[in-house]
């Protein structure tokens, strides 16, 4: 029964990853006939770029006639505040009869129902934001957020498998044109249920043709293109392999202990086997009943593994939640792809442990089990298990990646940029295309947020690639050096003292370094490399080569070291921090960054208000710094996460099999242990026997599994961040876990063995 539960838990995992990877190959969709929704494509501008985003849409909604309804979605970034939390959120407005094209049900409560009077101060949340802002509670009573200024009340919850924004919102009827929205509609639609592809591309570019005649040709040509609006699959990379491999590894651990409690119960059984063959069976008959045996152990295992699947897999959507990037897009589901991979894996099991089991039982020479009659003495009962080796071995590779993988994600969570990070907001304003308008938005945005309540200091950044990827420097008395540089920073004079970076030799920026040429302030590691000779304050650079024609400017600071860019891959020498105020830089896009003193969710709400203010065309998102490498330490918690519940379950598996088969293995020898104590043996001296024949085999499961360590972890490189394949302590932590595990399981038959009375245990041989 334990052997059953073992393997029924280890197919509830294994089908639990399976799982994983079927939703990342076969996304499951959330929405009814699903290859029917599509969501439109709208290119084109017309002439004088007079053709908006609602003149395509209008057009697509009265001159098509391939779809059975259709909607549009307006999107915007909008701060989104509950009970004391706030955050920037993408929201969409939808047209009434959205959610009808989507036929889509809700976790709870109800969608919007297209009915301006019942959708009037209603919104449609996400499962993500119900989880974060009302703890996923199971009522809707009482729950309200808000967006920007105004109080809306939550009446439903979509699946964690609708992906898309945080919020829905309905749009009055009537105002997709008006000039907010008329630029950001995007249609979905739901085509008939028997449509001709080629005949809708046909229709499709009919009406482009209509709106050309209509607002004449512009930059960009008219087209219409459909695209699926379920998520679509994903191709397989590195950590599905991982894992996959994980939930293998623990199947194999419990195929080894089927497999050798089973050969022990067959070699229990010999005097059984030889009466069968002297009465007439062949080897032939025994390997089907052995078999036979195995796959009706294996049978029950397998039907409750099915079972607990649903369970494990419940576990996973908890370590991956909807929107992972690199795990798994939705939530895992037990499709037929997972029970028929599950079925073969139960089968497949049933094989690999009753094989070897079988092939003994018809090697049995009939003469020796019914000579010695039931007896069994320590030269005839193994003291060893191969199989049981195997099965430590496999945890210990398992171990050592969870080990890793924790390790990693500590050196992730800890990843130093050079500043303080913990009360920095950060977004990204796109400047537009007029060059000459770029200095003077950038400048109103930051005078609004820094006199926003709440900011400490704000500066704006851009990202700067040097001229032919070349830095030029050159210090009082020596030759002009040329450095390998792809970027800098330009921003305003406040740039280090909004960010907290500290200048240890010169001077920082003063604003009439902004109003001059400009002046450069680099950073130690920058000066070493610019500078090796030392001059750095007082020296020249310019941004690019002799034929690059940029400008000189004088270095006035040295400052510590920092980085405003973070890399995955530890061994990428990032290029050493330069910053500058120059009016060479004018780039469009650039970093926002705010040094908050009062509240974060009322500051940032502050800030929000103040960029669209200025910039009434931009999403005026703005976040926690953090938020830039959230999901990169997620995808490393995550996967640690799973390693860490898959380790656990092995360490289970691993120690009732050493304590099943030593306890075989005890019970097998009672009649030499009951000899050596009726001769004067000492009890700790039985214990010893067990004790060192456990060691035995937990040592040898732990070397070789170390042994193929070296070589399995090369699989987890890529997540294994300045953390070695190879780290010792995290070898010596894993090997002392599993020898520590492994004693104590056969410390339990150990001390049973001392408790038998000699007489009885002879009287009864």
């Amino acid at each position: 029964m334990l052997c059953a539960l073992s393997l029924a838990i280890s197919l509830g995992f294994a089908a639990a990853t399976f799982a994983v990877i079927d939703s990342v190959l076969y996304p499951h969709s959330p929405y009814p006939h699903s290859d029917r929704l599509m969501r439109v494509i709208q290119w084109g501008d017309g002439e004088g770029g007079r053709a908006t985003a609602a003149d395509k849409y209008m057009t697509l909604k009265d001159g098509a006639d391939f779809y059975s309804g259709i909607a549009a979605v307006a999107w915007d970034d909008e701060f989104v505040q509950s009970g004391g939390q706030g955050e920037s959120d993408w929201v969409w407005r939808v047209t009434p009869t959205f959610f009808q094209v989507l036929d889509v049900t809700p976790e709870l409560g109800r969608v919007l129902t297209g009915n301006p009077a019942s959708d009037e101060g209603t919104v449609v949340v996400s499962h993500g934001l119900w989880q974060r802002m009302f703890a996923g509670r199971g009522a809707l009573r009482a729950a309200a957020i808000t967006v920007d200024d105004r109080v809306y009340t939550v009446v439903g919850v979509l699946p964690a498998a609708v992906m898309g924004p945080d919020v829905w919102l309905p749009l009055p009827p009537g105002s997709e044109s008006t000039q907010r929205w008329a630029s950001r509609l995007m249609p979905v639609l739901r085509v008939k249920t028997r449509f001709d592809a080629a005949k809708v591309n046909a229709e499709l570019r009919l009406l482009a043709s209509r709106l050309e005649e209509r607002f004449g040709a512009g930059r960009h040509e008219f087209s219409y293109r459909l695209q699926p609006f379920a998520q679509p699959a994903r191709s397989i990379r590195t950590a599905h392999v991982i894992l996959a491999a994980a939930g293998f590894v623990v199947l194999l651990i419990a195929c080894a202990n089927v497999a050798t409690l089973t050969l022990v119960r067959s070699m229990s059984r010999a005097r059984e086997y030889a009466l069968r063959l002297a009465l007439g069976a062949t080897p032939a008959t025994l390997l089907r009943l052995q078999l036979a045996e195995t796959g009706a152990l294996v049978l029950v295992g397998g039907i409750a593994g099915l079972g607990l699947a649903e369970w494990g897999t419940r576990v996973a959507v908890g370590l991956l939640p909807s929107g992972d990037i690199s795990l798994g897009s939705l939530p895992p589901h037990l499709t037929w792809h997972v029970v028929i991979l599950t079925a073969l894996a139960a089968a497949g099991s049933a094989i690999a442990a009753g094989l070897i089991p079988a092939w003994r039982a018809t090697r049995i020479i009939v003469a020796d089990p019914l000579k010695n009659g039931s007896a069994t003495t320590s030269a005839r009962t193994p003291r060893f298990s191969a199989t049981a080796v195997a099965a430590v071995a496999l945890t210990m590779t398992l171990l050592m990646a969870t080990g890793l993988l924790l390790d990693a994600m500590r050196h992730v969570a800890r990843y130093q940029f050079g500043f303080d990070t913990d009360r920095l907001l950060s977004g990204w304003m796109d400047l537009g295309r007029d060059t000459s308008a770029r200095t003077r938005r950038a400048d109103d945005v930051l005078d609004r947020v820094g006199a926003s309540s709440g900011v400490g200091a704000a500066t704006m950044i851009g990202y700067v690639q040097s001229a032919n990827g070349v830095i030029q420097s050159i210090a009082t008395g020596d030759a002009t050096r040329s450095v390998t540089w792809r970027t800098y920073y330009a921003g305003d004079p406040n740039a280090l003292r909004t960010l907290g970076i500290p200048v240890i030799e010169g001077r920082d920026f003063l604003a009439g370094d902004a109003a001059g040429e400009g002046a450069v302030i680099v950073s130690r590691r920058a000066a070493r490399a610019l500078f090796p000779h030392g001059g750095a304050v007082g020296g020249l650079v310019r941004f690019g080569g002799q034929e690059s024609g940029a400008t000189w400017l004088p270095v006035v600071g040295v400052a510590r070291d920092a980085t405003l860019n973070f890399s995955r891959d530890p061994e990428e020498i990032l290029d050493p921090a330069i910053f500058a105020v120059s009016r060479q830089a004018n780039t469009r896009f650039r970093q926002l960054i705010v040094r908050v003193t009062g509240n974060p969710v009322a500051t940032a709400l502050a800030v929000h208000r103040s960029i669209v203010t200025v910039l009434p065309n931009t999403n005026g998102h703005v976040e926690a710094w953090s938020a830039y490498f959230r999901d990169w330490v997620g995808d490393h918690e995550r996967l640690a996460s799973l390693f860490a519940a898959l380790s656990a379950l092995a360490l289970f598996l691993t120690a009732f099999g050493v304590y099943s088969i030593i306890a075989s293995i005890v019970g097998q020898r009672r009649r030499e242990f009951a000899i050596r104590m009726a001769l004067g043996a000492a009890p700790y001296s039985i214990v010893r026997r067990v004790l060192h024949d456990a060691t035995v085999m937990v040592l040898a499961g732990t070397a070789s599994g170390a042994l193929a360590s070296l070589y399995a972890m090369k699989l987890l490189q890529v997540w294994l961040y300045d953390v070695a394949p190879t780290d010792a302590g995290v070898l010596v932590t894993a090997e002392c876990v599993l020898m520590t595990v492994g004693l104590l399981a056969a410390l339990g038959p150990a001390l049973a063995a001392t408790r038998a009375e000699p007489l009885e245990v002879l009287r009864a041989a």
